[in-house]
């Protein structure tokens, strides 16, 4: 019996395939690009504007500028600038800064959907294989041709290996917990390169946030992509490449020590002094992530000796926590509040690390040099252990203070 991948791209073909198989043309749904690799396309266009091609279907391409928004410098001006011009000629549909990241943003506004064929020019385009759509990152030349053709050329069907989880979170315990821990569970040569489709009993009430963290998360191991069975009908007796089985009823908050998303442990191990915390990133800014630090903060504030960052996914987040008064929570409680964009988490503005910095973070790397110098050292958590340890001054389990 075919995987959900299978099936997707069987329907698409409309001829079965199996893993492994070699496909000349795969269709494709949507194309996904942002600022940074948009600077590229842009100049490869330019070597074959005179031929003028028009894009495959304008209204199914996305451009999105989130990674270094507003302009820290003239040359990101003067980049940004050329972007949206090209978006435009093109037609096509352009989030503008400060509109949110590109992975908030496509599935909030319901751009993506069950069975779709989704390319991206970054490698978290995987975040949306949640809402059960077949998802990955690509290259510049890729994007181009799929751009003006619709098509992806000499795609090889890959392996699945199946993931289950069974029982259900704890109090404090979230989405960003169990994926730290399956990852730092797994062997990552029997995934690389292979879709993680999810199953089991704790996907079936997690909401939808929570399943787009942990699908977020796959590319970190290396594999092609996650996904979840979304709204879509899941054999579990099909040919897989590999099963792998997780009761996660009595699992801690995790955290992924410093350099590697795939160095999880139990909250309960780490000892460690922070002087920066960061909530944000496509893994973990959506209302309900911003929701859950608000509770933690509420009536408290963040330690002098340390500076919280806080960066909405998106301006339809940004509104809704101010009409919730969480923002003014999160401003009472001493934190800084950023504009939507993917801010320190690609170490470039608003929040860099210095040398001597320690960090918790929501965001999904933690690799030497990526939030900064790279003498800093980075974190991963949860919203929930970010907001505690902010308060704290050290990495904090959340169920401690959660109300």
């Amino acid at each position: 019996m075919p995987t959900l991948v299978e099936t997707i791209v069987s329907k698409h073909l409309r001829s079965s395939v199996a893993a492994g198989d070699e496909i000349e043309e795969l269709p494709v749904d949507r194309l996904l690009v942002n600022d940074v690799a948009a600077v590229q396309l842009v100049e490869l266009y330019r070597e074959v504007k005179d031929l003028n091609p028009e894009p495959f279907d304008p209204s199914s391409v996305f451009v999105v500028l989130d990674h270094v928004v507003p302009p820290c410098d003239s040359m990101i001006a003067d980049n940004l600038y050329r972007t949206k011009q090209f978006a435009r000629t093109l037609h096509l549909n352009l989030f503008k800064e400060g509109q949110g990241i590109e992975h908030v943003l496509l599935p909030e506004n319901n751009l993506v959907k069950p069975g779709d064929i989704l390319l991206g020019t970054d490698s978290h385009t995987c975040t949306n294989g949640a809402v059960g759509c077949f998802a990955f990152g690509v290259g510049i030349t890729d994007a181009l041709f799929v751009m003006f053709t619709g098509i992806f050329y000499n795609f090889i069907v890959p392996e699945t290996v199946l993931l289950t989880c069974s029982g259900s979170l704890q109090k404090g315990v979230y989405a960003k917990d169990l994926i730290l821990y399956v990852l730092s569970h797994l062997d990552q040569k029997k995934v690389l390169n292979k879709v993680l489709q999810f199953s089991g009993s704790v996907f079936a009430s997690m909401p939808l946030d929570g399943m787009l963290t942990v699908c977020n998360m796959t590319t970190e191991i290396s594999a092609k992509t996650g996904i979840m069975p979304y709204k879509m009908k899941e054999d579990l007796k099909a040919d897989v490449a590999d099963r792998f089985t997780f009761d996660i009823s009595q699992l801690e908050p995790y955290v992924a020590v410093p350099h590697s998303p795939l160095n999880g442990k139990s909250v309960t191990e780490i000892d460690v002094e922070i002087t920066k915390a960061f909530l944000g990133s496509c893994t973990n800014s959506r209302f309900s992530d911003l929701q859950v630090a608000a509770s933690i903060l509420k009536g408290k504030k963040v330690k002098d000796t340390v500076d919280l960052y806080i960066v909405p996914g998106s301006r339809k987040i940004y509104e809704q926590i101010q009409e919730e008064g969480i923002l003014s929570t999160f401003i009472q409680a001493g934190a800084v509040i950023l504009p939507p964009n993917c801010a320190a988490c690609f170490g470039k503005h608003m929040g860099v690390l210095g040398p001597s910095d320690v960090c918790i973070s929501s965001a999904n790397r933690n690799f030497v040099g990526r939030m900064g110098s790279k003498d800093a050292r980075v974190y991963l958590a949860s919203p929930a252990t970010v907001a505690a340890s902010a308060i704290t001054g050290t990495i904090t389990d959340p169920r401690e203070v959660l109300p």
